[in-house]
């Protein structure tokens, strides 16, 4: 062992009995490390994301496309703007982001399946448009509507150069959910 590799060995040694294992290595290291250990906002969206722009890159493509069902306050979809921002530095494959919502709030609920005990219609109401907008800054987009009349012209729209890699489903309603999934019955080609 050289004298450098003593040195990184005790420094290392030294900082996680001080701060901890996630500590060094959310300060040492590189994104797939931290993804690895779960050190990265939303690690579930950040797992998705890169196996999806990393199955992009194995089939040939420099595109992927990454939706978000249900927007609403726009935290998520932030998150995966910043995401596909890491992604992209660490594979080299580019990140198409695109949220869905109705910026009103659930759809009118359909039935007991929509579990009317627990949601109306109009809860999780977008509460700021115009400064999600400004936030998200051309980086992502928002396809605007109740999801039932949006799915089918996105899915037929999309690109196979962009093909969609991965979907976060957070709509709370089993009438969105399933309108929601029709993205997924598009043809193979659009579609990892």
């Amino acid at each position: 062992m050289s004298g450098k590799q003593l040195v990184s060995r005790i420094k290392r040694k030294l900082w996680t009995k001080a701060a901890g294992e996630d500590a060094y290595i959310t300060s040492t290291g590189d994104f797939r490390t931290r993804e690895r250990h779960g050190l990265v906002k939303r690690p579930n969206y950040a797992y998705g994301m890169l196996r999806a722009a990393d199955v992009a890159k194995y089939f040939g493509k420099r595109k992927v496309t990454a939706v978000e069902f249900g927007v609403a306050s726009g935290h998520g979809l932030l998150n995966m703007i910043e995401l596909s921002e890491a992604i992209e530095r660490e594979t080299g494959v580019e990140i198409r982001v695109v949220g869905f919502d109705t910026g009103k709030g659930l759809p009118p609920l359909e039935g007991y399946k929509d579990h009317p005990e627990l949601w109306r219609g109009g809860d999780f109401a977008m509460e700021d448009r115009e400064t999600l907008m400004r936030k998200i800054g051309g980086r992502a987009e928002i396809i605007w509507g109740d999801i039932r009349d949006t799915i089918d012209a996105f899915t037929d729209a999309l690109d196979p150069a962009a093909p969609l890699g991965f979907v976060s489903v957070d709509v709370d309603i089993y009438t969105a959910t399933k309108s929601a999934l029709r993205c997924l019955a598009g043809r193979p080609a659009r579609s990892l």
